[in-house]
């Protein structure tokens, strides 16, 4: 599902957990097939909730994250900005950036309990 934000509700939609938003011009078209994509293909649906952004409605928030040229892909965590990607069309780029921003806390942390859980386990 992708839910289309305002500049009233963005902070508290991107507050909690990783978020991808798609910023872009209503007056130039969406150009949101890879988000639209990602978010129906079910890959990372369970981690990450996708969002568009109409700049033509809300200017002040492409302003505030730098999003100058459209469509631009943010990708957030715990509403801390960890990629923005300007003049993206290309459907695997956007998963590879989401995969690696995104998702990646949770892969790392998984990974170092799995490590640990393995040390326990030689000695």
């Amino acid at each position: 599902m992708i839910i289309e934000l305002t500049s009233k509700d963005f902070d508290e939609k991107t507050r909690i957990g990783s978020v991808v938003v798609l910023f872009y011009s209503s007056s130039n078209g969406k150009n949101s097939e890879g988000l639209i994509k990602l978010a129906s293909e079910g890959k990372y649906a369970e981690e990450v909730k996708f969002a568009m952004v109409d700049v033509d409605k809300s200017p002040e928030l492409a302003k505030r994250y730098g999003a100058a040229v459209f469509p631009a892909t943010l990708v957030m965590r715990s509403g801390i900005v960890k990629k923005l990607s300007q003049m993206v069309y290309d459907p695997v780029k956007v998963a590879a950036e989401v995969a690696e921003n995104a998702c990646y806390s949770r892969r790392v942390s998984m990974g170092r309990s799995q490590v640990r859980a393995n040390n326990r386990v030689k000695r």
